[in-house]
């Protein structure tokens, strides 16, 4: 497990399954599944395990999604709870899908910026990984903050990527809209 401290008050975890993470860390995890779930968003379902074999907990220990040389997943910590979480794996030989199942807790959502710590560890684990380009996908109902994320991300990490939009893509059965860059 990777943890890297971003601030006095914010750790950055990283792990492969949920069998890696200490107690208390599982314990947030699950409870910030149940909080989103109890938002009852567009997204909810990707979080709910008694309802949904795909939610994020069966595919970080059933599917292994994220497991070593497959991918990571990340999560931070504030004041003992999850402010903000995703993951990174590979779609394919050469294409890592970056901020999967990302979520960040609605009273964060406008002070803190959570974007540099978990897109700047998944982009060095995407190298890691031997990918060549990357993607971030959303949703119908996310396409909006997708689009609008192309030029925050790129000035973020100017140095490292040059997003741009390349339309709807299947992505593990589902059409999602893609943003693509080549790994710098």
């Amino acid at each position: 497990m990777f943890t890297q401290k971003i601030t006095d008050t914010r750790l950055l975890l990283e792990f492969n399954t949920t069998k890696e993470l200490e107690k208390q860390y599982l314990d947030m995890l699950i409870e910030a599944c149940d909080f989103i779930v109890s938002e009852g968003k567009p997204y909810s379902e990707n979080y709910d395990i008694k309802h949904n074999s795909f939610s994020l907990l069966h595919l970080i220990d059933d599917r292994k999604r994220f497991d070593i040389g497959k991918g990571a997943f990340n999560i931070i910590i504030e004041d003992n709870k999850i402010v903000a979480m995703s993951g990174i794996y590979m779609h394919d030989g050469e294409i890592a899908i970056l901020n999967c199942r990302a979520w960040k807790h609605p009273e964060s959502r406008v002070k803190i910026n959570f974007m540099k710590p978990l897109l700047g560890r998944q982009l060095d684990v995407a190298k890691s990984l031997g990918a060549k380009k990357i993607w971030i996908t959303a949703n119908e109902y996310n396409k909006d903050f997708l689009l609008w994320s192309i030029n925050y991300v790129n000035r973020l990490f100017h140095d490292r990527v040059d997003f741009s939009y390349i339309g709807l893509k299947t992505v593990k059965t589902i059409n999602q809209h893609v943003i693509e860059s080549h790994l710098c």
